[in-house]
């Protein structure tokens, strides 16, 4: 049947086209000051279709695998693409990339979904119980949110890839107040995993130690205003480079004219000694995949070395457009984005 999508919409006059199928399960739970607030599982399937016709992209997803659908959604991207062939300047060409036929899961080792609701509510109850060892707690949430997600990708070349992933997160907000002055501090614990991650770094010992800077932040002064050396930790780093640096690095942004980055790979923007890597081949992190949506093999990447910018992160587009080579980078948000 998918095979069948794939055939028409090359005899409809496409010179490339994908599909991507996607099936997820999930499970979140929420406590509000020990009030349950949520508790929902649920499971989603549906496939996202590309299609390039005369250079320009053509996009239709659906909600399932039904074949009627399917193949609606085929002659919807073939029309839009034939649409937006018309006012499309600089046509489309995609960076040469290997066939893949693999089938690959990243199995947890504790597979949460053998763990009973009852254990995970209990999880989120210890973190509560430790957060509330503060004097000056106004208020606690704590959440826990599992998925697994299997992706299926073929395109027109013969790339036939199948993978699939499961993520756990444990979460802890807490909110105090001590004499008119509130502040909050987050406790987030979790990745590519299952519930062996909880072993590894309990969500518990984690909430105790927040109490700690809660209580900090709360007795604390203002900060003086002005420029100054600052000495930034491990997480505030990363939150910086993400926001500052990584999406600034995103090809499609350079080639948009959205980026500061923009004609500048070469240049020293940093000191000495400053390098960065996007690399989503670290085993258990939130941002790890082992291949892109687009059929692409992860991997490690330095997009700065000693301060000089060296790379961008791609998609076969950006590319297919700079002349570089593809580096695994193209992501979607789910099946119905393009």
């Amino acid at each position: 049947m998918l095979e069948g999508w794939l055939d028409r919409a090359m005899e409809g006059g496409a010179s490339y086209a994908d599909l991507r199928v996607l099936k997820v399960g999930s499970t979140r739970l929420e406590l509000k000051d020990g009030e349950l607030k949520e508790a929902v599982e649920g499971n989603e399937v549906g496939f996202g279709l590309r299609v390039l016709v005369n250079g320009s992209w053509g996009f239709a997803s659906a909600n399932s695998l039904d074949p009627e659908q399917g193949m609606a959604a085929v002659d919807r991207a073939i029309s839009l693409a034939r649409a937006t062939a018309v006012r499309a300047g600089e046509p489309v060409v995609l960076a040469s990339v290997p066939v893949i036929s693999e089938d690959l899961v990243w199995r947890p080792a504790k597979d949460p979904r053998d763990v009973a609701i009852e254990d995970k509510l209990e999880m989120l109850r210890d973190m509560e119980a430790a957060a509330r060892r503060s004097e000056h707690l106004a208020s606690v949430t704590t959440a826990y949110t599992e998925g697994t997600r299997r992706v299926e990708l073929l395109t027109s070349e013969g790339t036939r890839l199948s993978h699939g992933q499961t993520r756990v997160i444990a979460l802890a907000n807490l909110t105090g107040r001590r004499e008119g002055v509130m502040s909050s501090f987050r406790v987030r614990v979790g990745g590519v995993g299952g519930f062996e991650i909880f072993s590894a770094e309990d969500p518990v010992e984690r909430t105790e130690r927040a109490v700690g800077s809660l209580e900090t932040l709360l007795g604390a002064g203002r900060a003086p205003g002005g420029r100054m050396t600052a000495v930034v930790d491990p997480d505030m780093t990363g939150v910086l480079v993400h926001e500052a640096f990584g999406h600034a690095s995103e090809a499609d942004l350079v080639l948009a004219g959205e980026s500061i980055l923009d004609g500048r790979i070469g240049e020293k923007l940093a000191a000495e000694g400053v390098t960065i890597f996007d690399d989503p081949t670290l085993e258990g992190a939130f941002g790890s995949f082992p291949f892109d949506d687009e059929g692409v093999k992860g991997s490690r990447k330095t997009l700065m070395e000693d301060g000089v910018l060296t790379n961008f992160i791609h998609s076969r587009e950006t590319a297919g457009r700079l002349g570089h080579e593809p580096n695994g980078a193209a992501r979607s948000q789910d099946h119905s984005s393009r």
